[in-house]
């Protein structure tokens, strides 16, 4: 869904999106943000862990 956003928003004048597309795509952009997030707070973890250690 967020691909053809992209592709039709980006092309087109007259793209619209509804709100539950919206509200779908907010979801999912929350759901990737605490993935990185955590993804990101395990590797500063482990690199402060091994700079503790030096």
């Amino acid at each position: 869904m967020s691909r053809r956003a992209y592709v039709e928003a980006r092309y087109s004048d007259a793209y619209e999106i509804s709100a539950d597309d919206l509200e779908a795509l907010s979801a999912s952009a929350g759901r990737l943000r605490a993935i990185v997030e955590a993804a990101c707070r395990e590797h500063l973890d482990h690199l402060t862990a091994r700079a503790d250690q030096a």
